[in-house]
């Protein structure tokens, strides 16, 4: 059985404006960002007391 989720994986529209919005709603900041791929550091989340880390992706083009 799982004891923590240490990431977790999005694949977004708009990787910028994903990356600002989960950093705010998550009152942090983006910890790497460029036009590939994000990342948002999200501490103590309660399905993690340790923090979890939300990797932002491209979403293919549909």
């Amino acid at each position: 059985m799982f004891k923590h989720i240490e990431s977790v994986i999005l694949f977004v529209p708009d990787i910028g404006a994903a990356a600002r919005w989960y950093a705010d709603l998550l009152g942090t900041g983006v910890e790497h960002e460029n036009p590939l791929y994000a990342f948002v550091r999200a501490p103590g989340l309660l399905i993690d007391p340790f923090g979890c880390t939300i990797g932002l992706n491209q979403a293919p083009k549909t």
